[in-house]
């Protein structure tokens, strides 16, 4: 409804309104016939006879100042319309109610036109939250600027106003009131009030109806009601192709696809087509590339990203150019192609160092390697991530791995160095827990006694459960006497051990799972291990016993499991080595997740090393269905990407 056409029903209305004032006037020149007369006069000629009466106009001052700022507000003289405006909200003798949403609309529309839409919202909805408001243009006019409270104030016009006995009206405030909740994000509301404009849309509001379908199929799109997003697109696209948001719709259109397990493909064309910019471009074709990679078309993938790669078509701070190339560098380690994936990742960190996707290239470089036993060059790329985010959001990882693989690589010292930064910056983290036993281990190697007892005590005091259950007592008494000057030997482990009734006891047990691992670590004596240990994994109880067993019981059997895996994969057996780590990690399951998901990444390393793939590839599928969220999950992810077993096309 234009201003004019508002302008005649609000005169209508008033004229009616204010009918018992005009009769209690007995002036000479009554008050209200002097404001009949300017609501019948141009507005010009009306405004000059209200101020030329104003001051005679008594009761009915609110009357002429309203009219005032609705006659100026006609005249485009926006200053004067809300200086009247103004002078109402200031009189203390309240606005009366036939008054109120003629008075707001025009309040309102003065300081939208002097660019202060915010205050003239908050005029809009303090009116509407009343109740009372009926006029529909008043409504209108706070969906046309709101992003808030849309469902209440439609409820509150569709309970009074019927479709019927306006349809343009109601069209036009259910196509307002569905824009104004696709801003609030309340996609319900939207599309059920878009529904209703293009179910009672008139021929007039024609121009409205391609947006109308947009923005009931975005909001069905953002709901997650996919198929019906699918459809709407569909509709929307082969009836308004060069709509200028035909390309938004296309994109959404191949992700809605996706959802529904659809071609995507024929969307992200017609995506590509319509795109008007090269940023809008880059991300099609890095769309289109994820697809492919998806689907395994490594080298259709690569194709479509070399464009966004090497920056002729991206955008201008080299956002999607670092995607592209993060991304490239992805495909060649799932291809097995170590070197390029990392000439890649690094490319990413050197060439867009201010990228968020510039800290993880340079860290995935570091663990690619990392898992492929690459010690030195995993050495050489966890360093240079210390040095460039020395408080990065990966550095912990980096720490922990970075001084595993130092210990790996022979450097036992500079390892130490890296684990007691570890320990000493991140003390409360998960992985400073998961590091103690190896730096302590390395204190023992380098035979400093008495830093690795004091390393063991600070474990148990800072992570008392996991270092209980990691055997951290024998561990520490183990260490009070090679720091007071015993050799190391397992004399005294064995007499505990024999003592305790062998593997036929718990205690026994316990005792001869702490002596394999003195056992494990004395290469001396590391072939007394594994027989300790059979004996111990031989008393494994099935299924149902094994639940009823005490929970340190079973802790004490899933460690002697998975020490067995170990040795065994050490010996190259590799296929025995899988089998006790999945026993190891069955036993773990109930009790500890993630040694679970250790044990089974244990077992998908030995059956890799051992060439069974398609076991590998099992024991996968049950990490990622029981742990998705577990680090060792990501990499057995990375593993079987490293070892792909054939070559892909």
């Amino acid at each position: 409804m234009n201003l004019r056409i508002q302008a005649i029903v609000v005169s209508m209305f008033m004229c009616g309104t204010v009918a018992s004032v005009f009769t209690r006037d007995t002036s000479p020149i009554r008050p209200g016939d002097i404001l009949a007369q300017a609501r019948q006069s141009e507005s010009q000629a009306g405004i000059a006879l209200l101020q030329d009466h104003l001051s005679r106009a008594g009761e009915l001052t609110l009357y002429y100042q309203c009219e005032l700022a609705r006659l100026n507000a006609l005249t485009s003289r926006w200053d004067a319309s809300l200086s009247w405006s103004r002078k109402v909200e200031q009189s203390k003798a309240g606005i009366p109610e036939e008054l109120a949403d003629s008075y707001t609309f025009w309040y309102g529309q003065a300081l939208e036109r002097l660019q202060k839409p915010d205050e003239a919202l908050v005029q809009y909805t303090k009116r509407l939250d009343t109740g009372k408001a009926r006029d529909p243009a008043l409504y209108q006019a706070y969906f046309r600027l709101s992003s808030r409270g849309t469902a209440a104030i439609l409820a509150r016009f569709n309970s009074f106003f019927s479709p019927t006995g306006d349809p343009r009206t109601y069209a036009l405030t259910q196509y307002l009131a569905g824009l104004s909740a696709v801003r609030e994000g309340d996609w319900k509301t939207a599309i059920q009030s878009l529904s209703r404009f293009l179910d009672r849309r008139t021929q007039d509001l024609k121009d409205y109806e391609s947006w109308a379908h947009f923005y009931r199929s975005w909001s069905q799109y953002r709901a997650a009601d996919w198929t019906r997003a699918l459809a709407g697109f569909d509709l929307f696209l082969d009836g308004w192709p060069s709509h200028e948001r035909s390309f938004q719709a296309a994109g959404a259109a191949a992700l809605s696809a996706l959802q529904v397990s659809r071609d995507p493909l024929p969307y992200i064309e017609t995506a590509l087509r319509l795109a008007s910019t090269p940023a809008e471009k880059a991300e099609t074709l890095i769309l289109k590339a994820t697809v492919l990679s998806d689907r395994q078309q490594w080298d259709a993938a690569r194709d479509a990203l070399n464009p966004v790669a090497d920056g002729t078509i991206a955008s201008v701070d080299g956002g999607q150019a670092s995607r592209a190339l993060f991304m490239q560098g992805d495909i060649a380690f799932r291809r097995g192609d170590l070197r390029l994936s990392e000439s890649l990742w690094t490319s990413v960190a050197s060439r867009y160092p201010r990228h968020p996707l510039a800290e993880e290239a340079l860290f995935r470089s570091a663990e690619a390697w990392f898992i492929t036993n690459d010690w030195a060059r995993s050495i050489t790329l966890y360093s240079r991530y210390r040095k460039e985010w020395p408080s990065g959001r990966f550095i912990e990882q980096v720490l922990l791995s970075g001084a595993y693989a130092l210990a790996k690589n022979g450097q036992t010292s500079l390892a130490i160095l890296w684990w007691e930064y570890l320990l000493d910056s991140y003390p409360k983290s998960p992985l400073a827990s998961a590091a103690y036993p190896d730096v302590i281990e390395s204190y023992r190697l380098e035979k400093d006694y008495p830093a690795a007892l004091k390393l063991a005590r600070k474990w148990k005091t800072l992570f008392p459960k996991e270092a209980t259950e990691a055997g951290v007592d024998r561990l520490i008494a183990t260490m009070e006497r090679l720091a007071a000057g015993e050799n190391e030997d397992t004399g005294t482990l064995m007499v505990e051990y024999e003592g305790a009734g062998r593997a036929t006891t718990a205690r026994g047990r316990e005792a001869g799972l702490a002596l394999a691992r003195a056992y494990a670590l004395d290469a001396g004596n590391r072939n007394r291990a594994k027989p300790l240990l059979e004996e111990i994994t031989a008393k494994t109880p099935g299924q149902k016993a094994l639940e009823k067993t005490a929970r340190e019981e079973r802790l004490v059997f899933a460690a002697a499991w998975s020490l067995l895996a170990t040795l065994d994969r050490q010996d190259n057996a590799h296929v025995r080595s899988a089998r006790a780590f999945l026993s190891s990690g069955s036993i773990y399951a109930p009790l500890d997740g993630e040694r679970a998901a250790e044990a089974l990444y244990g077992a998908i390393d030995s059956f890799v090393q051992g060439k069974k793939h398609a076991d590998a590839q099992t024991t996968y599928q049950t990490l990622i269905a029981s742990w998705p969220d577990s680090r060792w999950t990501a990499r057995a992810g990375m593993l079987l990407s490293a070892h792909p077993t054939e070559k892909k096309r």
